[in-house]
């Protein structure tokens, strides 16, 4: 039996900046998922951040109960792209990301969730 991947584009190459407020994604539903990575970048521009940017990934087991799982960071040189990959344990129900406001120059930003919903 083939497996049964799929993925969806959370974040498509948002530029996090000093103005950025600190934007949070919508629920991500992961109860049909066997396995979930979550993957993506920061890509620094011409001139390097003075502080790096993030991404905290937040967990749970509905709605309302977040708590952060972990947090993945850029780097602060000139012109680098910094790749990141997190795998989430499978019994997580619910899963978002909390991402902007935490650097001085621009910074591009994507993100993306795959997930294994069959084996």
């Amino acid at each position: 039996m083939a497996l049964t991947k799929s993925s969806s584009v959370v974040v498509n190459s948002v530029s996090l900046g000093a103005s950025t407020g600190t934007i949070v994604s919508g629920d991500i539903d992961l109860t049909a998922a066997y396995q979930t990575v979550v993957y993506g970048r920061f890509v620094n521009g011409a001139t390097g951040p003075t502080v790096q940017a993030q991404c905290q990934i937040d967990v749970a087991e509905d709605t309302t109960n977040y708590i952060a799982f972990t947090t993945v960071y850029g780097g602060t040189s000139s012109a680098v792209t910094t790749p990141f990959a997190v795998e989430i344990p499978d019994p997580i129900q619910k899963l978002r990301l909390q991402y902007g406001s935490n650097t001085g120059q621009a910074v591009t930003f994507r993100a993306v969730v795959g997930t294994i919903t069959a084996y």
